[in-house]
């Protein structure tokens, strides 16, 4: 596993997934908070850090388990891994739907976006680690025999003329300079 692949890779991911989360949650589901607001903690923002370095580790695995595990890298395959993973975090979803009094419009937000945001997160996956083209890593051989000298090609007869053309016997020695007037 390239290393230096494995961290950007996780950050890169890991900023997708803050600031796309953080839009949703911020910006397009404040309204729906703002009708279940008595289930949260008063305190939230002083354990928000938490979440962050919650976020960094999920992201930490995600990233792991398909630089390892995941053989053929491609955007597709991302894409399809991040759709996967995406589709085991509803069933969370669901079972917090079931365990609190959260209203059915937002499990259903909850679902679209956790899908979109985990698709858009196995996209950068894929994209970083798609294979690059063009790029071919070249393997030397050792041999036991040294390689092969060739002969010095034969030497050309090149001259310059009175009229300051270069001559080279191989060619017809012609004038050109009417023709082109």
């Amino acid at each position: 596993m390239n290393f230096l692949r494995f961290i950007r890779a996780t950050l890169i991911v890991y900023v997708v997934y803050e600031v796309f989360g953080y839009y949703v949650h911020n910006e397009l589901l404040c309204d729906c908070y703002a009708e279940i607001s008595d289930l949260f903690r008063k305190d939230n923002k002083e354990i928000l850090k938490y979440a962050y370095i919650a976020d960094f580790i999920f992201t930490l695995v995600f990233v792991f388990i398909y630089s390892a595990f995941v053989k053929k890298h491609t955007i597709a395959t991302g894409i399809m891994y991040g759709s996967l993973v995406g589709l085991a975090l509803t069933c969370g979803m669901v079972n917090q739907y079931i365990v609190y009094p959260i209203t059915k419009h937002l499990l259903v937000l909850w679902i679209l976006f956790t899908m979109f945001q985990m698709t858009l997160c196995g996209l950068s996956l894929g994209v970083i680690y798609r294979p690059r083209k063009g790029f071919r890593k070249i393997k030397l051989r050792k041999s036991k025999e040294p390689a092969p000298v060739s002969e010095p090609a034969a030497e050309e007869h090149i001259e310059l003329t009175d009229e300051g053309n270069v001559q080279n016997e191989n060619f017809p020695k012609t004038d050109n300079r009417e023709e082109i007037k």
